[in-house]
């Protein structure tokens, strides 16, 4: 089993498909779904940092449940550190659509992470030292 780490893909997002080098949201969602599955085995760990979808998918109905079931099709198993974008998606519709464990955003992760014998944290905020 691997760990693997990811964030951001902001699923749906249409203002930044052509900076991204796409003409659709579906082709854009469906390459990032094609690269994660490449490498992610099923049995694999995924730890998400936030930012599944755009806030704009939670408006609809049919594209919440478009999503639900597309989410389901990506290998691992994963966990979801909210981010602001999943926010106003309930925890219960992200653990149909296959995440088995949703951290709220701002809550760390209560369980001790050890990868390679370090001592890990995950969170979906920014943490920035003074200087």
């Amino acid at each position: 089993m691997a760990r693997w780490v990811t964030s951001d893909w902001h699923l749906g997002e249409d203002p930044t498909i052509r900076q991204r080098g796409f003409t659709s949201v579906t082709a854009q969602d469906a390459k990032i779904r094609e690269n994660f599955n490449r490498v992610v085995q099923p049995r694999d760990m995924v730890y998400h940092l936030g930012d599944v979808l755009v806030k704009s998918v939670a408006k609809s109905p049919n594209n919440m449940r478009l999503y639900q079931r597309f989410l389901k099709t990506f290998n691992g198993r994963k966990v979801l550190f909210s981010g602001n974008h999943d926010e106003p998606i309930p925890d219960e519709w992200f653990g149909e659509a296959g995440f088995h464990a949703i951290i709220p955003q701002g809550k760390p992760y209560k369980t001790q992470i050890v990868v390679d014998g370090e001592r890990a944290m995950f969170t979906s905020i920014t943490i920035h030292r003074k200087r």
